[in-house]
């Protein structure tokens, strides 16, 4: 059956590719609001829970100057153990008594499983220090803040309160279309004024985002100064390009559109969200606005946002840090706290020693660049 079923699909775009409303098709794809797509597998525990009942405890609604509304999570280091409840113990004898904790995230969209990632970690003991500093958790495409709950456990349990954020269009968060870049970071620069005036943000301010939330806090990063510091995990350099690369990951049967009508697509696209998305506004073109320091951590065999892109953004910043890991795909580097995680705390702690901790826009000038590091490792697959 599945081989019939391809081969309809085919036939159907390849004739749906011939009408003048393909390319209104594709930019709807891109741009609208993924209302129907559930695309993450929400783990239940124990208790028949799951992660939103948490994060709904701890939820704030917050305006844009559109009408907008943001909807974000605050977790803190002390709630990490309720969260922990959706991680099943690792599979060696011991590691439930070890602490080891395993999570598989499932990435679906009409009961079909469009890919899997599975990370695990020993959470740090908790010890009661201060809250570290607070980092503001950026999810990917069509995906929502649930995406980053295992990077806001591992985070809290090293002393980070965390920000889960549903991006405009996304999960909760209102807005009938995508912004792409420069909207989120104007949205995230206002997200950020209602922290401060809450008083949620302790420490210095992290922006932390994965594949499209990656590219949105490198335009937040480029409009607002107070950010300490920048991680971003398979961030792409342009976004026109990457649709094009990743046909699949944005458009259904994506990679059977002809390049041609896949184009138009995208220039519709842009034209509905104010941006020329292959040669406008995009995170490389803002790189040099950016004076926050940048870890840049990228996965080499990434099909859907290749390597290029991270090398070309570290290129394009001066002080920023590059980490390109061996075997690891688009969905593995977003969620293998194993494996990029300690790296991330060790540059997060040296690098936050090093920059002022700026908590407003009073005194940009402070901010000094640091110099270039690139690293390359080869790290041993998780079995999954």
């Amino acid at each position: 059956m599945q081989m019939p079923r391809r081969l309809f699909a085919a036939v159907l775009v390849s004739l749906v590719s011939g009408l003048s409303g393909c390319a209104g098709y594709i930019a709807g794809q891109l741009v609208d609001a993924p209302r129907d797509r559930g695309l993450i597998e929400m783990p239940v525990n124990e208790h028949g829970q799951t992660p939103m009942d948490l994060l709904a405890e701890r939820e704030l609604a917050l305006s844009m100057d559109d009408g907008i509304e943001l909807r974000a999570s605050v977790i803190d280091p002390a709630q990490r153990e309720f969260l922990n409840t959706w991680f099943a113990p690792g599979d060696e004898p011991g590691d439930a008594g070890k602490g080891l904790l395993r999570l598989t995230l499932r990435y679906i969209e009409d009961g079909v499983v469009l890919g899997s990632s599975v990370t695990q970690f020993r959470p740090a003991p908790a010890d009661g220090s201060p809250i570290h500093g607070t980092a503001v958790l950026l999810h990917g495409f069509s995906m929502d803040r649930l995406q980053m709950v295992s990077w806001a456990v591992y985070l809290a349990s090293h002393g980070w309160r965390t920000v889960l954020v549903d991006l405009r269009g996304h999960g909760e968060s209102g807005g009938d279309e995508r912004a792409w870049g420069p909207g989120d970071g104007r949205d995230l620069q206002a997200l950020a004024n209602a922290l401060y005036e809450r008083e949620l943000v302790v420490g210095p301010l992290v922006a932390f985002g994965a594949s499209y939330g990656g590219a949105a806090a490198l335009h937040w990063a480029s409009v607002d100064r107070r950010l300490d510091a920048v991680v971003t995990l398979a961030a792409y350099a342009n976004a026109g390009e990457v649709i094009q690369t990743g046909a699949d990951v944005v458009v259904p049967f994506g990679r059977m559109i002809p390049d041609r009508t896949l184009a138009r697509g995208i220039e519709r696209a842009g034209e509905r969200i104010g941006n020329d998305l292959m040669n406008g506004i995009s995170p490389e073109s803002v790189a040099n606005d950016i004076l926050a320091p940048v870890m840049i951590i990228h996965g080499a065999d990434d099909r859907v946002v290749p390597v290029a892109h991270a090398q070309r953004l570290h290129d394009a910043m001066d002080g920023s840090t590059l980490w390109i890991h061996d075997d690891l795909r688009h969905l593995d580097i977003t969620i293998r706290q194993d494996l990029v995680g300690q790296q991330i705390l060790d540059w997060l702690d040296q690098t936050i020693r090093i920059t002022p901790d700026i908590t407003s826009t009073a005194c940009p000038a402070m901010r000094t660049r640091l110099p270039s590091r690139v690293h390359h490792r080869s790290p041993p697959r998780l079995d999954t």
